[in-house]
């Protein structure tokens, strides 16, 4: 699976009313996924907000503000 193809599962699955351990089992492999582009493209890392994209899955596990402000923000993105 592309990290394209993650993403989009991912902004369905928020916007789906998905329950949270599968919502944080597509985090992980949107993540997983976009590392290996990220490299590709010569970019070690980058930030969502002030969260790196590697430690996005422990903040959503974790983070209850984080999460929400993330669905939020997948649910808003067309």
């Amino acid at each position: 699976m592309s990290h394209v193809e993650a993403w989009e599962n991912l902004k369905r699955a928020a916007k789906s009313g998905l329950a949270f351990a599968d919502i944080e089992r597509l985090v992980e492999e949107w993540v997983r996924t976009l590392q290996p582009e990220l490299r590709r493209l010569g970019i070690g890392s980058f930030t969502l907000g002030v969260t790196r994209v590697e430690d996005i899955p422990k903040r959503f596990r974790e983070d209850p503000e984080f999460r929400e402000a993330f669905l939020s923000f997948l649910r808003a993105i067309p």
